[in-house]
């Protein structure tokens, strides 16, 4: 980005374009208008903060593989 122009102005001019993206009148049943990867930017917080859930099939896999290896005591209760 900073070879074709200040990060700071390409910042702005994103920032501004979410901001019109944003206005845009809702399709009926909609909640919000989401740009591409705002989903997975609000999930990586909510990851980050909460953890994430696995199903059980997965645990019982991370499970055996830990005992194989003898990791059982670095696997997080699940």
């Amino acid at each position: 980005i900073a070879a074709f122009q200040p990060v700071e102005t390409f910042k702005a001019r994103i920032d501004q374009q979410i901001s019109v993206l944003k206005a845009v009148p809702l399709a009926p049943g909609a909640s919000e208008i989401l740009y591409p990867g705002e989903r997975e930017a609000h999930n990586d917080v909510r990851h980050r903060r909460d953890g994430i859930t696995l199903p059980d099939d997965t645990w019982a896999d991370l499970r055996r593989i830990a005992e194989r290896y003898r990791l059982e005591a670095v696997l997080p209760s699940g």
